[in-house]
């Protein structure tokens, strides 16, 4: 009886595991604008050659 409870459990968590989308949670771009590069604190564009970003002056590296 447990190994039957035990193996319709595990069918169900591979069904439910096989149900879930594989499909990333955000979505990169790749461009060739300079601007692409947001801050990570405030997510403002910013250029790769930037020190800080401009709009909450958050120093860069």
């Amino acid at each position: 009886m447990l190994e039957t409870v035990i193996v319709i459990s595990l069918f169900a968590a591979l069904l439910f595991a096989g149900s879930t989308s594989s499909e990333p949670a955000y979505d990169v771009r790749i461009s060739d604008s300079p601007t692409d590069l947001p801050c990570p604190w405030c997510l403002a564009p910013t250029q790769e050659q930037d020190a800080q970003c401009a709009a909450c002056g958050q120093d860069f590296g």
